[in-house]
């Protein structure tokens, strides 16, 4: 039986006139008579009475008119609640990252396209270069910002910045009253770092390796805060990115890379299916992206 069905005879219950509900319901009156015998066909029993020109539900009638009811209620009120979560997907923006990644991701892209289009909620994910990758590949993230081309023809990417890499040392080191600094000088230090797996610790063995030496790896955390916190107690030396050297704790000091030939910057990006089909916002975000960043208009795979 069809919803619209239901709701005939509901109405044709409550008004006891087929003529009224044709007219009401902007349908021929063969149609309701035609729609109700269908529906008595499927139940297995009549529905109605007739007295005189009226019609009156019968005793299983009465009963079926409830079920009918609450179905047709529960009908409307799913219908309403499928409306309001289309409408938000509308306007719903689902962006993977790794979690160094995140004051990148707020400052240079969330921020200012929420500014443009207030209306626009976003989900984040946070994980792996390799898992935030699969999910994008899998449909459940529209967008990743990643450290990593993906390498694949089915993704497209452009990059948005530069996430720059500084030396952090605490009070009382040799090289805390000066700005800059070449990784040798630390060679002989003990090194605190992110913990295996993690792109930044492995970006932090690169420059080391780049810089001449094997660091020396005292502690490892999975959070860039804890690592702040040893190196200002003066447990180590450790490399950070620039996003995290405006907070806390104060008493630590950032030094810009000097080595020559040591890269110490890595491109970040946003990447996304070339061939997924996008609804308004999503490709209002992609524009933004394109308008904002150079090398935009020219994103490739």
């Amino acid at each position: 039986m069809k919803d619209r069905e239901l709701t005939w005879f509901l109405k044709l219950a409550e008004t006891q006139h087929e003529t009224w509900v044709a007219d009401e319901m902007d349908i021929t009156q063969p149609t309701l008579s035609r729609a109700i015998s269908r529906l008595e066909r499927e139940i297995g029993v009549s529905l109605f009475s007739r007295v005189g020109r009226r019609l009156e539900l019968n005793e299983y009638g009465e009963i079926f008119y409830e079920y009918a009811r609450s179905a047709v209620t529960e009908l409307e009120i799913g219908k309403k609640r499928v409306a309001e979560l289309a409408s938000l997907a509308q306007h719903h923006i689902r962006i993977g990252t790794l979690h160094g990644l995140v004051p990148i991701l707020i400052e240079a892209l969330v921020n200012p396209f929420h500014n443009r289009s207030p209306a626009t909620t976003f989900y984040f994910r946070l994980g792996s270069p390799r898992d935030i990758l699969g999910e994008l590949e899998l449909g459940h993230l529209d967008f990743i910002l990643t450290t990593t081309k993906p390498g694949k023809k089915e993704i497209s990417w452009v990059t948005v910045a530069k996430q720059v890499f500084y030396l952090a040392v605490g009070p009382g080191h040799a090289l805390a009253n000066k700005t800059q600094a070449h990784l040798s000088e630390v060679a002989h230090d003990d090194f605190i770092v992110m913990r295996s797996g993690s792109a930044i610790r492995n970006l932090t063995i690169s420059l080391c390796h780049q810089a001449g030496f094997n660091p020396n790896v005292v502690l490892e955390s999975s959070e860039i805060a804890p690592i702040r916190s040893l190196v200002a107690h003066g447990i180590g030396v450790s490399i950070i990115p620039k996003a995290f050297t405006a907070r806390e704790p104060e008493n630590v000091t950032y030094l810009d890379i000097r080595d020559k030939g040591v890269r110490n910057y890595r491109d970040i990006g946003v990447a996304w299916k070339s061939n997924g089909s996008r609804i308004p916002t999503l490709n209002g975000f992609l524009e933004f992206v394109f308008e904002s960043f150079d090398g935009g208009a020219k994103a490739g795979k």
